[in-house]
């Protein structure tokens, strides 16, 4: 009798989704549409002496475009001729997004000023090319907690690292940050699996990752991830966030939407587990079958070889099963519940990002992301996935 090999395959590694961070100086391009630029820019220190410079400089560039302010919830239209009354870090701010490309953009800038320090400008262009700017107060980073009491605080697993990258104050701000804005119950589904500080990911654009393997996932937050903390934030000017946090936001929104498919891979390795003790069980026996044709007790094997058949029946039926399975968790991985719904809530509008016009799975982990780091955006942009947020849509469609 031949003993039965296990011919199912394996589930394969699933990276879930990426972000990739594109630095850029002016110029790029941009769709005539409300969007959130998730672009960072390099740019020199401005200087409180360069104040008439840059004042004449964006009256030029902006030439026949209106320029307000936003204080204290007010928006106040401010002349020409009074645009050198304007901090230089709004004046930098304008020239660096200023550019008629970027219509419909809302752009989240660290700019530095000289002998000073480094101030939150949020600059939002609308699609008629009129420019909004919000200055914040002068940016001081809070320190975060350590890794031992992040874990203990948020229910985290093991905070792993790989090569010459580690938990850094950085890295534990980000992830302190994103952990901070999701729900007791978006922690509670999200945030058990090790997260993993590593050097870069393939290609190296990656600035984090989710990667499910089988029933299990990890969180990969890599170097790149760190490259917009100098030029970027995402927020309120008056209550910036390292815009390295989008990142960790973005990788759990994979994490939330390829949910369904990792339980289904979850019950399929029970289940397989099952199959492989039952497959050694029955292998013992064919032995045992095998051994009693030798012995010459050919009546005894045969009596229980004729047992072993409703057994190897079984067995291959549970084996087209789990094959059915696998395939039908990669399915909820791909596409599930919780992308159907948003798909519904987005009703055929843009990704509020030109990265999450990738696909709908970076859509929705872009969605997911503003909707915790900077719902105002997210409302301006989508106003009804907000909506769909705040009503709490994404964890209804895992129910």
């Amino acid at each position: 009798m031949t003993p039965i090999r296990q011919r199912h395959r394996a589930a394969p590694r699933v990276p879930t989704g990426l972000v990739a961070l594109i630095f850029v100086g002016c110029g790029s391009a941009s769709p005539p549409r409300p969007y959130y630029d998730s672009t960072g820019f390099q740019q020199a220190p401005a200087a409180t002496g360069q104040r008439g410079a840059l004042a004449a400089t964006v009256r030029a560039r902006l030439k026949g475009r209106t320029v307000s302010v936003r204080e204290r919830g007010a928006v106040r239209l401010v002349a020409p001729a009074k645009f050198d009354e304007l901090s230089v870090a709004v004046l930098q701010a304008l020239l660096v997004v200023g550019d008629d490309d970027r219509r419909g953009a809302e752009a989240d800038l660290l700019i530095p000023v000289r002998g000073e320090g480094t101030y939150p400008v949020s600059v939002v262009i609308e699609t008629g090319g009129a420019l909004i700017a919000e200055l914040g107060p002068r940016v001081k980073w809070a320190t975060p907690r350590g890794e031992g009491d992040l874990r203990a605080q948020f229910g985290t697993g093991p905070l792993q690292q790989t090569g010459r990258s580690h938990w850094d104050e950085p890295s534990r701000l980000a992830l302190q940050t994103a952990l901070e804005r999701l729900s007791a119950t978006e922690r509670k589904l999200l945030v058990a699996m090790p997260f993993v500080r590593a050097p870069n990911g393939v290609p190296r654009e990656r600035a984090g990752q989710h990667v499910l393997r089988n029933c299990g996932e990890r969180l990969f937050v890599y170097d790149r991830a760190f490259q917009s903390q100098g030029v970027q934030f995402v927020g309120r000017p008056d209550a910036p966030l390292p815009a390295s946090a989008l990142t960790v936001l973005h990788e759990l929104g994979h994490a939330l939407h390829s949910r369904p498919g990792r339980l289904a891979f979850c019950a399929y390795e029970k289940r397989h587990a099952a199959l492989e003790a039952t497959l050694a069980a029955f292998n013992g026996k064919v032995k045992r079958v095998n051994q009693l044709g030798r012995q010459g007790k050919r009546a005894e094997a045969e009596k229980l070889g004729q047992a072993m058949e409703r057994d190897r029946a079984r067995i291959q039926s549970e084996n087209a099963q789990l094959s059915k399975l696998a395939d039908r968790a990669a399915a909820l991985v791909r596409s599930g519940p919780v992308l159907a719904a948003y798909n519904k809530a987005l009703g055929g509008r843009p990704a509020p990002t030109r990265y999450g016009e990738v696909s709908v799975q970076e859509s929705f982990a872009e969605s997911f992301a503003l909707y915790h780091a900077d719902p105002d955006a997210l409302g301006r942009v989508l106003p009804g996935v907000l909506e769909w947020f705040q009503a709490g849509g994404h964890l209804k469609a895992l129910e």
